[in-house]
């Protein structure tokens, strides 16, 4: 089932460098424009300078506040990063589900989800796993996946079938005509990543891990974030700091030559 159907685990985390956190701190326009302000004041006061002995340590001061930032920036960032990763680790191995393995309910990992497995359904919890509701009931919460505000009652496919018969009976019988709206009839699909408000039944697991509906987003998510263009935010984040840096380095030349 693994092969053919992935499994629920999630992927493992790629390793942080301390490293990658010193030269995303260089990557900052002001941080370049002082490197170059750096570079130049040593130049001048080592070549042109009317006091070479002295006038290097206007140079090598900004070197020093530079080596401050980054550092403090770059150790920061690090830490927290360390520990929301262990938060991540810890939180994998808390969430825990009724999986019925040989006739029997056993608490497992999340994790440890295949296609094909029956799980318990209870109210307050967040579904795992796109599946299939095949006993008992359940109201869900769909806004985190689907924008669905009002709540949605799932039943097994025998009863929505039947349901959905007997609403079009009842139209027929006023002599109304048309389809069914989507909200006038149950639905046995549960997707991952919404919330159990009420209810106490079993579901089929039909797709884990990066096959389900929760996984694509996550996937989505990601591929965004490794993207060179970034969110809109980032980008209207970015624009701001250029010209923030710009404008910056215009007062300085004015400075410096004024």
């Amino acid at each position: 089932r693994i092969d053919a159907f992935d499994s629920n685990e999630s992927p493992p985390l790629e390793p942080i460098n301390f490293c990658s956190f010193v030269l995303e701190a260089f990557e900052d326009k002001i941080i370049i424009i002082l490197c170059v302000a750096a570079v130049v004041e040593l130049i001048l006061g080592m070549v042109f300078g009317d006091h070479i002995e002295l006038d290097w340590i206007d140079g090598f001061v900004i070197i020093i506040a530079i080596f401050v930032v980054v550092s403090v920036g770059s150790i920061n960032n690090y830490s927290k990063e360390k520990k929301f990763r262990e938060l991540v680790l810890k939180t994998r191995g808390d969430r825990r589900i009724n999986i019925k393995r040989k006739g029997q309910w056993v608490d497992e990992s999340e994790e440890a989800l295949l296609v094909g497995d029956i799980i318990q359904i209870v109210s307050g919890m967040t579904m795992p796993c796109d599946s299939l509701i095949i006993k008992g009931q359940a109201e869900l919460d769909e806004s985190a996946m689907t924008g669905e505000i009002d709540p949605l009652v799932k039943l097994p496919l025998e009863l929505c079938i039947e349901n959905k018969n007997k609403k079009l009976e009842k139209l027929k019988s006023k002599g109304k005509g048309g389809k069914l709206s989507h909200h006038d009839v149950e639905s046995p699909i549960i997707l991952s990543g919404t919330k159990v408000n009420t209810g106490d039944g079993e579901a089929i697991i039909l797709a884990v891990g990066p096959n389900s509906e929760n996984g694509k987003i996550k996937a989505t998510i990601n591929s965004n974030k490794s993207s060179s263009d970034g969110t809109p935010l980032e980008q209207k984040l970015s624009d701001l700091a250029d010209l923030i840096g710009w404008a910056g380095l215009g007062a300085a030349i004015v400075t410096f030559f004024g």
